[in-house]
């Protein structure tokens, strides 16, 4: 493996925060940075576990949504 520097193990360490579900804002503290743009911009790859957990979590939102929809007309019914 090619050494990449120390850049290489602080990309690497912040995106694991980041998919490990950390805020951005701990994140951008973390790395000594004066906005959170500048975190954005560099770190935040849209990697596969970030994409899938996104989906996830919005497919667990939208299920939650259909189900209280679903009572609520269930109740109605009666």
């Amino acid at each position: 493996m090619e050494y990449k520097g120390t850049h290489g193990f602080r990309h690497t360490h912040a995106v694991l925060l980041l998919e490990s579900g950390t805020s951005i804002k701990f994140v951008s503290k973390r790395l000594g940075h004066k906005t959170l743009k500048t975190t954005v911009d560099i770190y935040l790859d849209i990697t596969e576990k970030i994409e899938e957990d996104e989906l996830n979590e919005f497919a667990s939102y939208t299920k939650r949504k259909s189900n209280v929809a679903l009572k609520a007309f269930e109740i109605e019914a009666f």
